[in-house]
C-alpha cells in the first residue's frame, strides 16, 4: 500500500483551518469525534428494535452484517485516513471473501454453535449461573469481559503458533485498510473462538440474549476496526479496538503487527504490555505481512484458504 497510502488527516485540518467555519468542516468534524458513538446509538435502537420484532438470531446478525456496509462507506468517503486505489483483481477478491463469509463460514459457525448448544444440554445445567447472583447489567458485563479476554488470547495464539499463523495470514496478506479487510479470515479462527470465549460463557450461564448482544456488538466493533477513516476518539482508544489503535495490527513493522490483538477491547492489550499507543507512534504507512512468505498468493481467496494445507509455502529452503 506504500504508493498509494497518502494520509488524509492533515489535508483535512489544514483545508478546514485555512476556509474557516463551513458545513463541509463541521460534517467532517461531526464524523470524526461524534461519528461512531452516534452510528452506535443508531445501531443498538435498531437491534433492540430487530430482536423487539423476533427476528432471531441470524436474521438479525444477518441484516446488520448488510446494514453496515452502506455506514461504513459514508465514513470512508467523507474521512478517508488513507487514500487508496483499488485494482479489479481486489475488488473481486474482496467480494468473494464477503460472501465466502456471510454463507460458507456462517454456516459452519452456526453449525457448531447449535452442536455446542446441544451438547450442553445433554451435560447438564451449567455450573454457575451468574444471571441468578448478580443484575443481569452487571452479568452481562462480566460475561462481555470473559469473552474478550478469550478472543484476546485465541488471537496471540493465532500469531505465536506456526500452523494456525498458516491460516491468519490470509487476514493480514490484505495491504489495504478499509471496512472489507475484515472478511479476510481463515475459518480457522472461527473455529478457536468456540473453546477460548463461548465454552466458558456457558460455564458462567449465559443466555441466548446475551449472545444474539454479543454476535450484534462484535458485528460494530469488527467494521470498525478495519475502518479507513480519520477516528478521533480520544480516551476510547484506551477502551475499544477500533481503527486508530487495530491499524498498527496490521502493519508490515513487526514491533507494530506483534500488538494491538484486542477483539472488541484493547484493555486486555493495555494489561498485558501489547499496546501499541496512537499517541506514542507514527502510523504505518505500510500494510500487510512483516515477513513476507515466498510464493503465497497476495490474490486469490481460495487458494489462501487452502494454503496452510500446501507444503510449498512451509518447506524450508535447503541451504546452499
Amino acid at each position: 500500500m506504500s504508493s498509494e497510502a497518502i494520509f488524509t488527516k492533515s489535508r483535512f485540518d489544514e483545508e478546514d483551518n485555512a476556509r474557516g467555519f463551513s458545513p463541509a468542516a463541521l460534517h467532517r468534524k461531526f464524523l470524526m469525534y461524534l461519528g461512531v458513538p452516534a452510528a452506535f446509538a443508531v445501531y443498538f435502537v435498531l437491534c433492540q428494535w430487530a430482536m423487539d420484532q423476533g427476528w432471531g438470531l441470524f436474521v438479525t446478525i444477518s441484516a446488520f452484517y448488510l446494514f453496515m456496509i452502506p455506514i461504513c462507506m459514508y465514513f470512508e468517503k467523507f474521512i478517508p485516513f488513507y487514500h487508496q486505489t483499488f485494482t479489479k483483481e481486489e475488488i473481486v477478491d474482496d467480494i468473494t471473501a464477503f460472501l465466502f463469509e456471510r454463507t460458507a463460514t456462517t454456516g459452519m459457525r452456526a453449525g457448531l454453535f447449535a452442536l455446542t448448544i446441544y451438547l450442553f444440554t445433554l451435560i447438564g445445567p451449567p455450573p454457575i449461573t451468574l444471571l441468578e447472583h448478580l443484575p443481569v447489567w452487571l452479568a452481562y458485563i462480566v460475561f462481555f469481559l470473559v469473552a474478550d479476554f478469550g478472543a484476546y488470547w485465541e488471537h496471540r495464539l493465532l500469531h505465536t503458533n506456526r500452523f494456525l499463523w498458516k491460516g491468519h495470514i490470509t487476514h493480514h496478506i490484505v495491504n489495504k485498510n478499509y471496512f472489507l479487510n475484515e472478511y479476510h479470515r481463515h475459518p480457522f479462527g472461527y473455529l478457536l473462538y468456540l473453546p477460548f470465549a463461548i465454552i466458558p460463557l456457558w460455564l458462567l450461564g449465559a443466555d441466548e440474549t446475551f449472545f444474539l448482544h454479543l454476535a450484534l456488538f462484535i458485528v460494530f466493533c469488527n467494521y470498525f476496526q478495519h475502518l479507513n477513516a480519520d477516528l478521533r476518539l480520544g480516551p476510547l482508544n484506551y477502551i475499544f479496538s477500533f481503527s486508530p489503535v487495530h491499524k498498527f495490527h496490521h502493519s508490515t513493522d513487526r514491533s507494530h503487527a506483534d500488538g494491538n490483538f484486542g477483539h472488541n477491547l484493547i484493555i486486555y492489550d493495555i494489561l498485558f504490555g501489547t499496546y501499541i499507543d496512537p499517541k506514542k507512534h507514527s502510523y504505518p504507512v505500510e500494510m500487510g505481512l512483516y515477513s513476507e512468505v515466498p510464493g503465497y498468493p497476495k490474490i486469490g481467496f481460495f487458494r489462501q484458504i487452502l494454503a496452510p494445507f500446501n507444503n510449498k509455502y512451509w518447506r524450508k529452503k535447503k541451504k546452499g
